[in-house]
């Protein structure tokens, strides 16, 4: 699995058990949760020899390593989303730019989208599959699109393009998420989202994010399909995505081993 950028020691928050998340106030040494996170801290945080953070929570014991800087110069510690860019920051999953910068609030590419998959599933080996006259062989992530396409997880246009470099928009990250290897999910008949009926056209894979936690809608009871989805938020489904079907690659070696 690609290595990726990681976190260097003494950042803020990390995943630990039960899915939620915590934040460890460096002038206090004090753990607080992770806002808007069910689970509550039940014990001292313990540190092991190797500098990694042992916390208790209501829904069992979680690892983590304490962090207190920004991951970017972008990505504060207060950031809203610092919390699961830096888990796909530690699970190699997810990298900044050239300038150093992650640019949360840039919309997500094709491209980029079908590479966080692979990553998410241990970059398993490329089968050969369709190709397109927008992915030679030269592009930098042509292995990923290829093993989008082969997995059945995305497809391309009918003019045999692919579009890297376009938007993903949320009704196509819904798809994208649905289709995961794997994942045969049923869902209910009775819309969730006031613009998302049953007769559109990506009703069930956008019930399937909602109804598994893994998006949203906005306050007025809308999801805004056509909507594109940053890269602070693809990270947030991701996450999700992750905790609810349990770890696709572990988040953090087992202390046993």
């Amino acid at each position: 699995m690609r290595t990726g950028r990681r976190l260097s020691p003494h950042s803020a928050d990390h995943p630990i058990g039960g899915g939620g998340w915590a934040r460890l106030d460096p002038e206090t040494s004090t753990i607080t949760r992770f806002p808007g996170v069910a689970g509550s801290i039940t014990s001292e945080p313990v540190v092991d020899g190797d500098g990694r953070l042992w916390i208790t929570t209501l829904e069992g014991a979680g690892l983590f390593r304490v962090y207190t800087g920004g991951i970017f110069p972008d990505v504060s510690t207060t950031h809203p989303f610092f919390g699961p860019i830096g888990d796909l920051v530690n699970l190699g999953i997810a990298d900044g730019y050239a300038d150093g910068r992650f640019r949360p609030s840039a919309s997500v590419t094709r491209q980029a989208t079908v590479a966080f998959l692979h990553r998410l599933v241990g970059s398993p080996e490329v089968e050969p599959s369709a190709t397109f006259s927008d992915v030679g062989p030269t592009h930098p992530f042509r292995d990923e699109i290829r093993w989008a396409v082969a997995a059945g997880v995305v497809n391309g246009y009918s003019d045999n393009t692919f579009r890297p470099s376009a938007p993903v928009s949320r009704q196509a990250m819904a798809a994208f998420l649905q289709r995961m290897p794997a994942f045969t999910p049923d869902v209910s008949n009775v819309p969730t989202f006031s613009d998302v009926r049953t007769n559109h056209p990506f009703y069930e894979e956008i019930q399937f994010v909602a109804e598994a936690g893994i998006a949203g809608g906005y306050g007025d009871s809308t999801f805004r399909p056509s909507a594109p989805v940053t890269r602070q938020a693809m990270a947030s489904f991701l996450v999700k995505m992750h905790l609810v079907y349990g770890p696709l690659v572990p988040l953090l070696p087992d202390p046993e081993t």
